[in-house]
């Protein structure tokens, strides 16, 4: 559902419509065709179970809050903040310091969103930081669901490889995020420096470097649109540099 915020902000409105219907299908289509007899539907108890409680809504009405509580496999912002605040025992410190950290990292993010031109070349930019947006901002998010780095990396490793400006900052962040994300979690290491790593928030810190990188090319586009510069002095190819 981030996504459909930004499609709407960004004027993509037939990709919109598009979003809503496939949604509306996905979620409804397993209603249609295999209603429980005598109960709720799959996506109403989806709804009144997971979504609804996991943001506040009715949280008594979850059979099994696997979001709550100190969770070293939980990856998400959430995660990050209940591993240093007992949620349990001060609900109300844990509930305005999730509310500080969701807030700043949707300033961040959203900043850069808005900044980020609307057009084909930036898509990739836009993309790479709503993934990163679904992985913190999710009541849980475990390992596997860090798959959807490979675009932020992707696009950061392609960027790089023209950015005469910042390419030792965005290499550095990029083995930085690597360390943090990847290596910090395997075999090679051992199990408990993988549970100290886990302990820590590695997988989030490692995912939150990418943003010094997004953050410094976003502003390097908008400088390069206000001064052109040439070419091979920018990781953005397009309408200063040929100007």
């Amino acid at each position: 559902m981030i996504f459909l915020p930004y499609l709407l902000w960004k004027r993509y409105y037939a990709a919109a419509a598009a979003f809503v219907l496939v949604y509306a299908l996905a979620s409804l289509v397993p209603d249609l065709l295999f209603a429980p007899v005598g109960g709720s539907g799959y996506f109403s108890a989806w709804l009144g179970e997971v979504a609804g409680p996991s943001l506040g809504i009715n949280p008594v009405g979850a059979p099994f809050a696997f979001w709550d509580g100190a969770n070293i496999l939980n990856h998400s912002l959430r995660g990050a903040v209940s591993l240093n605040v007992d949620e349990a025992h001060h609900h109300s410190l844990f509930e305005a310091a999730l509310a500080f950290a969701d807030g700043c990292f949707m300033v961040v993010v959203g900043t850069l969103l808005a900044v980020s031109p609307r057009r084909p070349q930036a898509i990739a930019i836009d993309g790479s930081l709503l993934l990163i947006a679904m992985l913190m901002l999710s009541p849980m998010t475990s390992r596997s669901h860090y798959v959807a780095l490979l675009l932020p990396y992707m696009t950061l490793l392609a960027l790089n490889w023209r950015d005469q400006r910042a390419g030792r900052l965005g290499r550095a962040v990029l083995l930085l995020s690597f360390t943090l994300v990847t290596l910090t979690g395997n075999d090679a290491v051992g199990q408990a420096f993988t549970v100290w790593a886990y302990r820590h928030s590695a997988m989030v810190l490692g995912t939150l470097v990418l943003l010094i990188y997004f953050a410094v090319l976003v502003i390097e586009q908008l400088r390069r649109e206000q001064f052109p510069v040439p070419r091979y002095a920018s990781a953005f190819p397009g309408r200063g540099a040929a100007q």
